[in-house]
């Protein structure tokens, strides 16, 4: 079990209350349970919470009672778990985080793939406001934040052909190496809300835990009996199509354990197989322009 599950397990047999992990973090710190040197150790503690859960399920020995509030599982004779609900309604009724594409040059140095941490995440939040899916994409005035993971088993990456039933129909028929789906607010906030102050945000490029903010969409697409570890790899801002330049990509790169997993709601993600980069690199042609980006610093990344 790591340092931070250790505390919180500690913490909340002391305590005897669901807690929520800032709360946890700062409990644990100052009753001497958790030593951290991290500026946010409760964005840490949630990651670790949130993968422990996601990982072993019902043999963890936490649960949620509610969005982001931890307790511990022996409780649920009094407790009742928390389940966030799955594929409720469509894509195009939630709510979408954007910002005024006037912010798109202080944010990125130049169009493409941009390697490097935004290390103004916390900022860029504070000017992010949620704005129905649907209008989103009809208002080319904003772009939307999303989540992109690229899944990779032994030099082998994880593609799919796009099908006319996923929201973005811009992109049917061609193939992808990426994962992913618009960011919610309730992914970034801890009370579902981005009226707070931006330093109470989850910052998705954060390139330690951010990823953990971004979950959900992965979880959803592609089901696996494990967390995998995540390496954050950059942004993608690309204007030489309408719909990337309506789209902020956060990336991150997953390493798979094994070759097994999942693909749900399979009539969404079609032809899903492993392929090395060569064999992507003979029908490149056939990917989205992300894709693109992203087979080339796999490519680079290699020398």
């Amino acid at each position: 079990m790591s340092t931070f599950l250790r505390a919180a397990e500690q913490v909340l047999e002391r305590h005897g209350r669901p807690m929520h992990p800032r709360e946890l973090a700062r409990i644990a710190v100052d009753e001497g349970d958790l030593l951290s040197e991290g500026k946010t150790p409760e964005n840490t503690m949630k990651a670790r919470l949130s993968d422990d859960i996601l990982a072993r399920r019902d043999d963890s020995a936490f649960m949620r009672t509610a969005p982001n509030v931890f307790a511990l599982r022996k409780w649920d004779d009094v407790l009742v778990e928390f389940h966030a609900e799955r594929f409720s309604k469509s894509p195009l009724e939630e709510d979408a985080v954007v910002f005024d594409i006037g912010l798109i040059d202080s944010i990125i140095k130049q169009p493409g793939f941009n390697h490097e941490p935004l290390v103004t995440g916390s900022e860029l939040l504070s000017h992010c406001r949620p704005l129905l899916r649907e209008d989103a994409e009809r208002d080319t005035e904003v772009v939307q934040l999303v989540s992109s993971f690229v899944l990779e088993f032994e030099g082998r990456y994880l593609t799919f052909q796009r099908s006319g039933r996923l929201p973005e129909k811009r992109l049917k028929g061609q193939y992808s190496l990426n994962f992913g789906g618009h960011v919610t607010p309730e992914d970034l906030s801890r009370t579902g809300s981005l009226a707070e102050a931006a330093s109470s945000l989850i910052d998705p490029f954060d390139p330690r835990d951010g990823y953990v903010a971004l979950a959900r969409e992965l979880v959803e697409e592609v089901a696996l009996s494990y967390v995998p570890a995540c390496q954050y790899l950059g942004l993608i801002y690309d204007d030489r199509r309408e719909v990337s330049r309506q789209h902020l990509a956060i990336v991150y790169k997953a390493q798979l354990r094994g070759a097994e997993y999942t693909v749900a709601e399979r009539g969404n993600f079609l032809n899903s197989k492993f392929e090395t980069l060569g064999e992507i690199d003979a029908r490149i042609e056939d990917f989205e322009n992300w894709s693109e980006l992203i087979y080339t610093h796999e490519r680079e990344a290699l020398g």
